[in-house]
């Protein structure tokens, strides 16, 4: 069984990475919302999840992004940003202004939604409160969003070793590949080193430091690797590994923080929900601090995997794409959202395009 969700807590106690993994495991609808530095972020889930972000951090603002990518010009930046209006998205004005093809807008907003998750695995200090219910209407366009992907992707970026060591592990502690791995990793290309280290855990349980020194690994990116493996349900302790170390697990705000040698376990666009969707306040029990020294321990429960997804694809010409390209996305969400279906992906189609108009696009859509 999953472990219960705190309400909220301290960032000290835990990790954003644990708290989010938690969520996700636990199927929830709702908003984490996740204080630090003096910057507020939330990440929003649906049915466990992760389909946007949010941040008042200026420097997480998709202008800022596309300026940094170099998808647009500083000038085209100025000239939109003067223009935006209540309910006037500036991806909406950047578009009718001719200065981003329309069929790029889902690509470059999942981008700062990944971006801004990715932010908030460094942190260790700070708070963190969730919010269920049905997503805040207005406010959120839900993206699909590959769950393994987030970790591995997010967690190989983190280098603060107080982060890593707290949500890795203990480094002596044995750990083993949970049956069925392959499945939870099926939505994600893993790279050379994701790969050699589950060669090397196939040949047999490992522990962090055992791993470190048998492959051809650096330390740090064993370290975050194994993180990720944990929060995904990867990897889980060898069968008696708990009983010298314990189970980390996300805690209560009223729990003790953990000592040193023993740290917490690690553990797509669609249109508005509706009007009338509001936040409701998430009433569930605390997990324990602590578990009696010898007791079973329970291995983390994988994330829910899609039995069956099947997918729409939407041919739109490149006509359709210019001038009200926006509007014609925005009544193509709503259309195949109402049917159950999210934007996975935007994919331009071959071929020539009629002189001065954008090359059609294929909107691939999916549901479980």
């Amino acid at each position: 069984m999953p472990n219960p969700v705190p309400g909220h807590g301290n960032l000290s106690d835990t990790s954003p990475c644990e708290v989010l993994s938690t969520l996700c495991r636990n199927g929830v609808t709702g908003v984490l919302t996740l204080q630090g530095g003096g910057s507020e972020k939330s990440i929003y889930l649906e049915k466990g999840r992760i389909v946007f972000a949010s941040s008042r951090d200026p420097d997480d603002r998709l202008g800022e992004l596309l300026l940094t990518r170099g998808a647009v010009r500083r000038e085209q930046l100025e000239e939109a940003s003067s223009r935006i209006r209540p309910g006037k998205r500036l991806g909406t004005i950047l578009v009718e202004s001719g200065f981003l093809p329309a069929s790029e807008l889902p690509r470059w907003v999942r981008e700062q939604v990944k971006e801004i998750v990715f932010s908030v695995f460094s942190w260790g200090e700070g708070a963190y409160r969730f919010e269920a219910g049905p997503l805040p209407s207005g406010e959120v366009i839900t993206l699909r969003i590959s769950t393994a992907e987030i970790f591995l992707t997010g967690l190989r970026r983190v280098q603060k070793w107080s982060v890593l060591r707290k949500g890795a592990g203990e480094i002596r502690i044995p750990y083993r590949l949970a049956p069925g791995f392959r499945e939870l990793l099926k939505d994600v290309q893993l790279g050379n080193e994701e790969e050699s280290l589950l060669l090397l855990l196939e040949s047999g349980e490992s522990s962090m430091e055992q791993a470190a020194r048998n492959s051809n690994l650096t330390t740090l990116l064993v370290y975050q690797l194994f993180f990720a493996f944990r929060v995904l349900g990867i990897l889980v302790p060898a069968e008696g590994a708990e009983k010298g170390g314990g189970k980390p697990g996300l805690k209560a705000a009223s729990a003790s923080p953990p000592a040193e040698k023993a740290p917490p376990a690690a553990s797509v666009p669609r249109v508005d929900p509706g009007a009338g969707a509001r936040t409701m306040a998430l009433k569930v029990p605390q997990a324990p601090a602590s578990t009696a020294p010898g007791a079973p321990q329970e291995a983390p429960a994988p994330f829910p995997v899609a039995k069956k997804r099947e997918y729409k694809v939407v041919r739109v010409e490149g006509e359709k794409l210019d001038g009200n390209g926006t509007r014609v996305i925005e009544e193509l969400l709503e259309a195949c959202s109402r049917e159950g279906f999210t934007l996975a992906e935007v994919v331009p189609a071959g071929g020539a395009s009629p002189s001065g108009t954008s090359s059609p696009s294929y909107f691939i859509f999916a549901r479980d």
